[in-house]
């Protein structure tokens, strides 16, 4: 999950940025999304601003999912990571 809000952050990010590029240098014609809706052109500054603060949001906010596999680093598991006793 958390990989996933990343990758989505990411993918959002790049969709304002590159909506920002289109609009102040007229480039990536056809990678914007923002461009590409008629009913967002008449917004598309706006629209690339909450586009990339969203992206930089999601991309925050990942960072407090927990991964289903991390093992706590507590001291209390073995050597090799597992949560088997310690033995000698």
């Amino acid at each position: 999950m958390k990989r996933l809000c990343e990758t989505a952050g990411f993918l959002i990010f790049v969709q304002g940025v590159a909506g920002l590029i289109h609009q102040w240098v007229d480039w990536f014609r056809l990678f914007n999304v923002v461009a590409r809706l008629p009913f967002l052109r008449d917004h598309g500054l706006f629209v690339s601003l909450v586009l990339l603060v969203t992206g930089v949001a999601l991309m925050i906010a990942s960072d407090a999912i927990k991964e289903d596999g991390a093992k706590e680093e507590n001291g209390k598991s073995g050597e090799n990571g597992d949560d088997a006793p310690l033995t000698k």
